[in-house]
């Protein structure tokens, strides 16, 4: 088995046991060649895996972010400590860096090692259908994705996420890749048009293979927000996704500190089911 299989036997042997995959979009698919990557073998066996990607910021530098998986059986204090000191070359050079972990044993080798927890996002769901009561303000006409549409939602999200490192790093050229994989379909995309005409917000959903409908990307415009759309958009979301046959669960992930949003999704009885959190060096 080449080392490619190998690592594709691991990704997918931790998807099977966590019920998701164990590195984030940014980081897949994994190329063993790349600088960005350190394998960790034994006898032949794929033990773990680091992978880091670099976010360009708002104000041009360079944030690195790095995560690490590892089997089951390995899933102890010492072993991450060993994979994370391996890991660490791979984050020289940025203007700033960050490791996120979603279990407690690469908590404590983080915490051994002086990092700080700094953020916090929760992965929510909810059994589909979710209650209905949200309501739909005719001033925003809500539509699917066209081709056409690429360059308006790219503004859209940047905008809608300034400050965000990850999510308003999307371009067009990402936006293309994102067509590109097998998951994306264009009639689970969802574009609220303003009054001129052009993009307020939108809501894009993506389904796993486990049942799950996930609002992949939710934003609006700040021009756009407090009038109720972003509500709109939710409901557009889960509606659609209730509507699929292999779909039993809604999900997002949502970055703990934004209060609106959390209550928001916990008014439509969602509750979290998981945590990954971002460390950062003292």
């Amino acid at each position: 088995m080449s080392q490619r299989e190998q690592i594709g036997a691991f990704v997918n042997t931790l998807t099977r046991y966590d019920g998701f995959a164990p590195f984030s979009d940014a980081k897949l698919p994994i190329d063993p060649s790349s600088r960005r990557v350190v394998v960790v073998t034994d006898n032949d066996r794929v033990t773990a895996i680091a992978v880091s990607a670099s976010h360009v910021q708002s104000d041009r530098s360079i944030h690195n972010e790095l995560e690490i998986a590892t089997l089951p059986a390995m899933r102890f204090a010492a072993f991450e400590g060993a994979v994370l000191d391996a890991a660490m070359p791979l984050i020289d050079g940025p203007d700033s860096y960050s490791i996120w972990s979603s279990r407690s044993s690469l908590d404590v080798a983080l915490q051994e090692r002086g990092f700080l927890e700094s953020r916090s996002i929760d992965f929510l769901v909810v059994d589909l259908p979710v209650a209905s009561g949200i309501a739909v303000s005719a001033a925003y006409p809500i539509r699917t994705f066209e081709n056409s549409d690429v360059a308006g939602l790219t503004v859209v999200n940047r905008s809608a996420f300034e400050g965000h490192r990850e999510a308003a790093a999307l371009d067009v050229e990402e936006m293309g890749r994102y067509q590109r994989e097998t998951w994306f379909d264009a009639s689970g995309l969802f574009i609220a048009e303003s009054e001129s005409g052009g993009i307020a917000g939108f809501c894009w959903t993506k389904v796993h293979p486990n049942g799950d409908g996930e609002i992949f990307r939710i934003a609006v415009d700040p021009a756009h927000q407090a009038t109720g759309l972003g509500r709109a958009l939710v409901k557009a979301g889960f509606t659609y996704l209730s509507g699929l046959a292999d779909v039993r669960r809604g999900a997002l992930w949502v970055d703990r500190s934004n209060a609106t949003a959390v209550a928001l999704y916990h008014s439509l009885g969602m509750k979290r089911e998981r945590s990954n959190s971002e460390f950062v060096p003292a």
